[in-house]
């Protein structure tokens, strides 16, 4: 065996504490002065974290950075992990502490006067670390990021070797066999499919062969995107997730591994069917994680959650949660499978409309959200920003509104939210 990775790791610790503040208690919570200068809850299973970076490798430095007079809560298991607590006071009117700058340097500095470090981790979000991101790997060393997938920049994930999503690691940690009670989402395993149909194919291209070794293609799936990991989807283990994925391609024992293959190409048709064409604006929020309900069904499905625990107020969980909101849109004569009540309930999480009762293990409705028309603002404003903050030219809403509603009556609508900028807006 070679000697193994040498990692250097560092922590901004506000920036997740703050992202898993906004899953818990919504967008508004960590902004309030009172909230964010006070005693932090320990939201942030930091021996998750450390179970994976331990398995990359030996950690020979690591360093945590935050104001620890609000989260000395989490202490005594960042020490317990040998974690070197870096004071970082607020300055300025906003109570930014800098940490940002201020580990960027220390990371740069640390891996110049240390030069056996061969892998830097990063924990945190923003996309303030690309350029160290491309400092670190043209000194020829490995960058590993670790966030929150509902907040993390998505240039900041592209610009990492490998980026972890804090949620996966919690599928992996021995500490918590559910991610249902916490909130988290799975990804949809058909993005998943499509991806790992582009890794064979790269593959294959690459070595002029039918079938390929299992052994390739997970580095290829993750040399195509740097944050995947089985456990988005829900899968413990590789093997397993290839095992889901066997409509798209055959598994076969090899003389030294299995290799697999797409569908048919033993019988040397190379085709698969392709995936429908997606208009551009779909496209981008794909590549976002966000997977948009069937046109007809978002606003039936904004509508009946509202009315849902306007009756119930609170529900046990968000399985019950769908089950619930199934049996609404079906009294009203809309028929919802599995997939779309999933991507009902994955828009309003993102959008921050739920509050999780953590004793409890309950689902309600953020206090914010009194009425089924500030829902459907909320839940549209997101959608809309998603587009808008990815495009290069004018936006087309009557193209935005055949893609979310299935036609153009509500385009008038989505350019006054736009223009308005109603996302910025406290929604009470």
């Amino acid at each position: 065996m070679g000697r193994p990775e040498q990692i250097a790791v560092y922590w901004d610790f506000e920036n997740i504490h703050a992202s898993l503040c906004t899953l818990h208690y919504g967008p508004y919570w960590y902004r309030d002065k009172m909230n964010r200068h006070s005693r932090q809850p320990q939201l942030m299973d930091i021996n998750s974290i450390m179970e994976f970076i331990n398995s990359v490798g030996d950690i020979n430095i690591n360093k945590a950075y935050g104001n620890w007079s609000f989260f000395f809560g989490y202490s005594f298991d960042l020490q317990n992990h040998a974690v070197d607590l870096v004071q970082m006071f607020p300055r300025g009117s906003h109570g930014k502490n800098g940490a940002d700058i201020r580990m960027a340097i220390d990371a740069i500095e640390d891996i110049t006067l240390n030069p056996h470090i061969s892998t830097v981790v990063v924990i945190g979000g923003d996309s303030d670390y690309i350029a160290l991101a491309q400092k670190v790997r043209q000194r020829g060393k490995r960058i590993i990021g670790i966030g929150v997938k509902e907040t993390s920049n998505q240039y900041w994930m592209k610009s990492c070797n490998q980026f972890k999503y804090y949620s996966s690691l919690l599928v992996k940690s021995s500490s918590i066999s559910s991610l249902e009670k916490e909130g988290y989402e799975a990804g949809d395993l058909e993005d998943a499919k499509k991806l790992l149909i582009k890794a064979i194919k790269r593959i294959c291209s690459e070595t002029g062969e039918a079938s390929v070794l299992k052994a390739s293609i997970k580095p290829m799936l993750m040399r195509l995107d740097p944050s995947f990991d089985e456990s988005n989807y829900g899968f413990s283990n590789f093997t397993s997730f290839l095992e889901s994925c066997q409509d798209v391609v055959s598994i076969h024992v090899g003389e030294h591994d299995h290799r697999l293959s797409l569908l048919n190409t033993e019988n040397g048709d190379a085709s698969v069917p392709e995936p429908k064409v997606l208009h551009p604006y779909e496209l981008i929020l794909q590549k976002q994680h966000v997977q948009l309900p069937d046109p007809a069904m978002l606003t039936a499905g904004i509508k009946e959650t509202f009315a849902l625990f306007v009756e119930h107020g609170e529900i046990a969980g968000y399985p019950r949660f769908r089950e619930k909101l199934g049996d609404r849109l079906a009294d009203i004569g809309i028929e919802a499978g599995t997939r779309d009540l999933n991507n009902v309930q994955q828009v309003l999480f993102r959008t921050f409309c739920f509050q999780l009762n953590r004793e409890r293990h309950t689902l309600s409705l953020s206090p914010e959200v009194v009425s089924a028309d500030m829902l459907w603002v909320r839940v549209v404003s997101y959608l809309v920003k998603r587009i808008t903050d990815n495009l290069d030219d004018i936006p087309d809403y009557k193209a935005m509104s055949r893609l979310l509603f299935g036609d153009e009556e509500k385009s008038d609508q989505l350019k006054d939210i736009h223009d308005n900028e109603l996302w910025k807006r406290p929604q009470r």
